[in-house]
């Protein structure tokens, strides 16, 4: 198999913060394949592409700078999602915590990225819950705008298409519908929430 374009892909950063599991998932839509390499060596590359310090493609930095030094890293995987299912690519990571300088005490508080794309609709909406929030990232439920600036640098990285330099493959962007399908719903703008709020973690692993 190979990764070609209309393809529905999914990464996801798994990580752990007192006992409890935490899950980042960006999806995205493929404008440009490569027919000559397999489904796995692309979504290495993909991989290696959002974890790679300074990269144009850099995600999982920014996201560490959200998160306490108590959480840690211990996954990120890829996934081709449609039209044919691909097995997990997966990398396992030891000794990657969260890097913003202020701790956390508990798992539960979060924040909110909330990408929308250029339509209007509840459909074009996707929310990105970032957390355990360290305790000195929010005054009595809202978030300081040191915090904020984090969290719009996230925000810019989750919304941004990728390159990849070595396949050339192009991703953008989306939302999927709910059979991991893409219907023309690309992400292009987003905006943060002022409050950190309670995740609900009653079926966090359900399904793993």
């Amino acid at each position: 198999m190979a990764v070609i374009a209309g393809d529905s892909v999914a990464i996801h950063f798994l990580g752990r913060c007192f006992g409890q599991r935490t899950v980042l998932t960006n999806t995205y839509r493929c404008t440009v394949g490569n027919a000559g390499l397999t489904t796995a060596q692309v979504l290495n590359e993909l991989l290696n592409e959002v974890v790679l310090a300074g990269g144009a493609n850099e995600i999982l930095g920014q996201y560490r700078a959200c998160l306490p030094p108590q959480w840690s890293l211990e996954e990120t995987r890829a996934q081709v999602l449609a039209p044919v299912r691909s097995a997990f690519t997966s990398q396992g990571f030891v000794g990657f915590p969260g890097t913003n300088a202020n701790a956390a005490t508990v798992a539960s508080d979060a924040a909110a990225i909330t990408r929308r794309t250029a339509l209007a609709g509840r459909r074009q909406i996707s929310t990105l819950k970032i957390g355990p929030v360290p305790d000195a990232a929010s005054a009595a439920g809202l978030l300081t705008g040191a915090y904020g600036l984090l969290l719009q640098t996230l925000g810019t990285a989750t919304i941004k298409p990728l390159l990849l330099p070595i396949s050339t493959c192009q991703f953008i962007p989306t939302i999927l519908t709910a059979l991991g399908t893409h219907d023309g719903r690309d992400l292009t703008n987003f905006f943060i929430g002022t409050t950190s709020r309670v995740n609900r973690r009653r079926t966090v692993g359900v399904g793993e």
